[in-house]
């Protein structure tokens, strides 16, 4: 065989080739699309914090606002929009002016919020962190003691916990071994030792 011979190509060789180029083309366009930022929401906003769940997303801007969008189911995501689906960010309202600094969405259709005073705010369905709770289409108090104060809050699909301003860690939800020998759910936060 001579310098301009070829070898002949095999059918499973041109397959492994058409499907490497059909991948890395399929990944070229995934890449622009991912790579391609889409504004949340067409509000002059600069915000300052974002969590996503499973199921939705919600951001708090600058000024304290909360907005929440995704799957609406029973109106967990704590907006006046009542659709299933909330394709747009839709505010969330606190009681008495009050402003969020941070929020949480959890696995399931729970949201959290810690105000800038540092009172954490729970809603959605089982708001509470677990499954005897009710749901709530609006965001409600967690029962922490009065002068527990909240820096940083992570929600769960059945579990939330918070760490206090005094560096104490506070927890409730579902079927827990709070370090207590309790292994009961509870709606009211505990003191993790």
């Amino acid at each position: 065989m001579g310098p301009t011979s070829h070898r002949p190509v095999r059918p499973a060789s041109r397959f492994r080739r058409a499907l490497s180029a059909g991948l890395a083309a399929t990944a070229s366009a995934v890449i622009v699309v991912a790579s391609t930022p889409s504004p949340a929401s067409a509000d002059p906003f600069t915000y300052v914090d974002v969590s996503t769940g499973y199921h939705a997303a919600c951001a708090v801007s600058d000024d304290g606002s909360a907005v929440c969008w995704g799957w609406n189911r029973q109106r967990a995501l704590g907006t006046a929009d009542t659709s299933e689906k909330v394709m747009t960010p839709s505010r969330v309202s606190l009681p008495g002016g009050q402003r969020f600094a941070s929020v949480s969405v959890g696995d399931g259709a729970t949201v959290c919020g810690i105000t800038t005073t540092g009172t954490a705010y729970c809603w959605g369905e089982h708001h509470l962190g677990n499954y005897f709770s009710p749901t709530s289409t609006v965001p409600v108090p967690v029962e922490l003691p009065a002068s527990v104060r909240v820096r940083s809050l992570a929600n769960g699909g059945s579990i939330a916990c918070a760490v206090s301003t005094q560096d104490e860690l506070w927890c409730w939800g579902d079927v827990l071994d709070f370090g207590n020998g309790s292994t009961e759910a509870t709606r009211t936060p505990e003191r993790v030792p």
